[in-house]
């Protein structure tokens, strides 16, 4: 059902109106200054008059049915007023008061039952409870206790944010004031969740920035609707995700089940769809503005050019833009040439480039070089360091002329302000640079931070991804892990290579599966109930004779029966020694909310040791897997290292999209599976699967 009237309400009424400070209150003094404020009416039993406006008693006596009602009363009324509501034909609702899920308590629980209820049973949307409200700044129209000013500065398009804190709203206000299409503090999200005001974002035209602040995804669907909109759209995405904790929703069996938790989970759903993930809430911040007053002016790549006016601030950024993974490119021969005749004969014509002060008494001198860079082939975008304090040096004010000049006459890339120090700013110079679409960012980290997000989202090209998740609809009451032996024999069903194995119940058994199997071998334990076999003294390599796998097989049952007595084990089982390779790690959980998430990183004893995966939602394309395998820290070791032989990195790619497309198929019934460890040979020799295990719904 739609949120227009809650997001662009034509009349509202505001129940628990007051003449006190107070959410009542301040209600009263801003939603009046809405475009729609003849339609604004104050309802409050205990009062004929407020603020020189009538007052009513009820919403029953109001002279039209509104589009909106404002709750500013205790908790236990907010039910009531929404079933009266309902029965009136108002469409929606907003309920600032807190004392429900929030508190854990029965009675609070109760309450936020109870206003679930009374939005299913009536039809009202409803933004909240325990929220700030709406504000929407481009039609002018507050629902809010605050409107912060935003009503007063005319803004047409900005930053479309929705948050389930309060704090952050009016944090995101204060640094990007300029810049806020809408603000919505969406509290509990009872009915209208945060993922439904992101869809709404992502389909008006005039928000040019998604803005969320996560603590919860509530309808995974409509998060994927609404991010793959955004990214077909090339709208960006800047996301706040909450609490890191790895607990899971579920006990993990697997390596993977324990490295993919909640917040790895999210933000790899976010970034799937070419969202902007941050860590902070000042990069939050930074981010948003800065994509804001680009208003969708992007840089073509991601290959930055660097200007500065001192060699100190000049090797600070070079030194930023590497810890950051920033391109700057070599400028061009005719880029060098042109530069080299107008800066001073002293100054090194290279990438970022140290201009020298001197030369910015010039304003032409100056209009010269910005061009000259900007037109190079090379470049998508200027990073250009200027302090812009309150009393402005001439080489910033001759900076600012320029840069405005040449954005007006369309002759320069698109182009970010770098202050070197944190100081007040001139408003004038700031005023004019975020009207020419000029952001102007923090100093030091978080400015490079901002400029890493906005070279990650140019590269992303949705036409290339999968915008799409397996979400699935399982629910696991009982779960049974699958034996190695059966879980690669499911392995080996995908085409995929496993070493040759058989089962071997006992000595004798053991006798004639080796007649049939060439030496050397590896002797492990069969057991659903022993999962981690080196942890239990399950594991045996390299066993060259008869004699040494015999001894192997008692040490094994006498071990693994110490280690877990009431465990089911059914032997072992024989396998061949197949050649060691770079070993990986490959794995699946299925996560409650989003399905199947697929990880990938170095394999063996490191997986928990250095931590170092990559994790993304199926299901994937070769481009993703790809990006997954250069996301590790341990890449190198598959292109080749110090002299070793590059790895069939096209073999362990086609092994993810298999085992991908696999938890797709069983998003409903796979649980959890690891692929520990995956073989990876020499380029063009594959790679081998010698560990499984698949963990299924019972």
């Amino acid at each position: 059902m739609s949120i227009e009237c809650l997001m662009k309400p034509k009349s509202v009424a505001i129940v628990g109106a007051s003449k006190k400070i107070g959410m009542g209150g301040m209600a009263c003094m801003h939603v009046v200054k809405s475009v729609i404020s003849d339609h604004v009416y104050y309802v409050n039993p205990k009062y004929d008059e407020m603020y020189d406006r009538k007052c009513y008693h009820s919403l029953e006596e109001l002279p039209e049915v509104v589009d909106c009602v404002m709750i500013c009363t205790p908790a236990k009324t907010v039910a009531p007023y929404i079933w009266e509501a309902g029965k009136l034909g108002i469409k929606a609702a907003v309920a600032v008061a807190s004392g429900f899920s929030e508190e854990r308590t029965p009675a609070a629980q109760q309450l936020a039952a109870d206003v679930k209820e009374a939005c299913e049973k009536t039809g009202v949307r409803l933004c909240g409870p325990n929220c700030v409200g709406i504000i929407n700044t481009v039609d002018q129209i507050c629902v809010s206790p605050d409107d912060s000013g935003l009503l007063d500065r005319g803004i047409s398009r900005g930053i479309g944010l929705v948050a389930h804190s309060g704090f952050v709203t009016s944090g995101i206000i204060n640094h990007a004031p300029n810049n806020m299409a809408y603000v919505v503090s969406c509290g509990n999200c009872t009915d209208v969740s945060l993922e439904d005001y992101m869809l709404y974002f992502a389909e008006d035209d005039r928000v040019n920035c998604i803005a969320a602040y996560v603590e919860g995804i509530r309808k995974p669907e409509i998060l994927e609707k609404a991010l793959r909109l955004a990214a077909q759209k090339r709208k960006p995405v800047v996301v706040l995700k909450s609490g890191i904790s790895r607990k899971g929703s579920f006990a993990a069996a697997s390596h993977t089940g324990s490295i993919a938790g909640d917040y790895a989970t999210i933000s790899s759903v976010f970034r799937k769809f070419g969202a902007i993930v941050c860590k902070s809430f000042q990069e939050f911040a930074e981010t948003c503005k800065m994509f804001a007053v680009l208003d969708n002016n992007l840089p073509k790549g991601s290959r930055v050019a660097g200007i500065n006016f001192s060699g100190g601030e000049n090797t600070i950024f070079a030194d930023s833009a590497e810890r950051y993974g920033i391109d700057l490119p070599d400028f061009s021969a005719d880029t060098r040439a042109a530069v080299k005749e107008i800066v001073p004969p002293y100054a090194t014509v290279s990438n970022p480039i140290d201009t020298t002060t001197t030369m910015f008494f010039d304003m032409e001198a100056v209009k010269k070089v910005f061009v000259s860079i900007s037109d190079d082939p090379d470049v998508d975008l200027l990073c250009i360091g200027s302090d812009i304090g309150e009393i402005s040096e001439p080489k910033d004010i001759t900076t600012n002329k320029v840069l405005i000049s040449l954005k007006n006459e369309g002759r320069i890339k698109p182009v970010l302000i770098i202050p070197s120090f944190e100081k007040a700013r001139n408003k004038e110079i700031y005023g004019s640079y975020e009207k020419a679409g000029i952001p102007v960012l923090s100093t030091g980290d978080l400015a490079f931070q901002a400029v890493r997000h906005l070279c990650d989202f140019v590269n992303f090209h949705p036409e290339e991804a999968n915008l799409s998740l397996a979400l699935p609809s399982f629910s696991f009451e009982g779960t049974v892990a699958l034996s190695e032996a059966d879980s690669k024999a499911e392995i080996e069903q995908l085409d995929v290579r496993v070493p040759r194995q058989a089962k071997a119940a006992s000595a004798a058994a053991l006798k004639k599966v080796l007649a049939e199997m060439p030496f050397p071998v590896v002797l492990k334990v069969d057991s659903p109930d022993i999962l981690h076999k080196t942890d239990a003294g399950g594991v045996k390599l390299n066993l060259r004779s008869e004699k040494d796998c015999l001894r192997a097989f008692e040490e094994i049952m006498a071990s693994c029966r110490a280690y877990k007595p009431d465990a089911v084990i059914h032997g072992v089982l024989v396998q061949e020694m197949v050649p060691s390779g770079t070993e990986m790690i490959i794995g699946v959980k299925n996560d409650r909310q989003f399905g199947p998430m697929l990880m990938v990183g170095l394999g063996g004893v490191f997986v928990e040791v250095f931590k170092d995966v990559s994790l993304s939602p199926c299901p994937l394309t070769r481009k993703d897997a790809l990006n997954m395998l250069k996301k590790l820290k341990g890449y190198r070791l598959l292109t080749g290292f110090r002299g070793s032989a590059p790895c069939d990195i096209d073999a362990l790619c086609e092994l993810m999209l298999k085992i991908s497309q696999y938890a797709v198929e069983n998003k409903d019934l796979i649980k959890e599976m690891d692929l520990n460890p995956v073989f990876v040979y020499e380029a063009g020799q594959g790679i081998c699967v010698t560990d499984a295990l698949i963990v299924k719904a019972q």
